[in-house]
């Protein structure tokens, strides 16, 4: 069950007006993991949830982002992670899946 309250140090980190801020679930993929969209204004941001870690650097979701990033990959900018709540703060690259930004290029 969604539970707003989890995303308190992002919105403090953000110092971002609760009370002018929207949070909403986004379908998930095949893991555990959970997504929302977080709105504010004209400004939106994808919050990742899923299970509390120790280490951003053992992280699976970390790891994955530094290889694709060094492969020259457009992956979203993880602006800030918290570690203990399990929550990642990511870059809002609207619609659009890595899937089918290859298809395009594949059809160039």
């Amino acid at each position: 069950m969604f539970n707003p309250s989890l995303f308190v140090n992002i919105l403090s980190t953000l110092t971002l007006d609760p009370h002018k801020t929207e949070i909403k679930k986004l379908a998930g993929d095949a893991s555990t993991r959970e997504y929302y969209r977080l709105i504010s204004g004209n400004q939106t941001w994808i919050i990742l949830k899923d299970v509390p870690f120790d280490k951003k650097d053992i992280y699976p979701f970390i790891d994955v982002y530094t290889h694709l990033k060094k492969q020259g990959l457009s992956v979203p900018e993880i602006y800030h992670s918290f570690p203990h709540e399990g929550l990642l703060l990511l870059e809002y690259l609207w619609d659009v899946s890595l899937e089918n930004i290859n298809l395009n290029r594949n059809t160039e």
